[in-house]
């Protein structure tokens, strides 16, 4: 499958965002929810690319915009992390 090669320094800084805005708009913004919520998982493996490519019904699709790719277990983790950051916050 194609894919475009990322920078692993974006990725780092990217990561932590996106979390803290999931957080955020899931009512985590609150100060005493910050502190019962652990750091987010950290993600080594992810790649951000400008497009993505995929095969659907024998024929390749190509998708544009900023994309953050993640591998299986790391992908696992931070949603079980934000899992924990919304009952958290409930």
């Amino acid at each position: 499958m194609p894919h475009g090669n990322g920078s692993a320094t974006s990725a780092v800084r990217l990561i932590p965002m996106l979390c803290a805005l999931t957080a955020a708009l899931h009512g985590c913004g609150s100060l005493v929810a910050g502190t019962s919520v652990p750091p987010a998982p950290m993600t080594p493996g992810a790649i951000i690319t400008e497009a993505w490519a995929y095969e659907e019904d024998g024929r390749w699709k190509m998708e544009q915009g900023g994309w953050i790719h993640l591998p299986a277990n790391e992908g696992a983790e931070l949603l079980l992390w934000i899992e924990h950051a919304e009952e958290v916050c409930r």
